[in-house]
């Protein structure tokens, strides 16, 4: 049985929902617990999740999916990256797990769409 707050999410998008409420809340513990979320927007070499939280944490290992939409233009499909965590809701990609600690070298993208997800291996 899928989660309310899923069933909703995929019902209306998250942008019909009002931040902070109890499915909005619901929906970002379920994909920080479940290790994914979905691309929302660039800034600059920061990527921007729709989930307000992605629980990815510095050097955690992602695998990148472009989904049925325009990727992200200087990632892989089905390519694996090392992630910077910025805040809740933002992390960088790096090739390598050494640079994405020390935050250098971050991967340069352009583009995107919501049907890129990023999936905590």
């Amino acid at each position: 049985m899928e989660p309310v707050g899923l069933a909703l999410w995929t019902q209306f998008g998250q942008s019909q929902l009002p931040p902070g409420s109890p499915i909005a809340v619901s929906w970002g513990l379920w994909c920080r617990k479940v290790g994914k979320c979905r691309f929302k927007k660039l800034r600059g070499n920061v990527i921007e999740t729709m989930e307000a939280i992605h629980g990815l944490a510095t050097k955690d290992f992602v695998k990148y999916t472009k989904g049925e939409k325009a990727g992200l233009e200087g990632l892989t499909d089905g390519g694996t990256y090392y992630v910077r965590r910025v805040a809740a809701n933002q992390f960088q990609v790096f090739k390598a797990a050494m640079d994405a600690e020390a935050g250098e070298k971050a991967i340069e993208c352009r583009g995107g769409s919501e049907t890129n997800l990023f999936t905590k291996l």
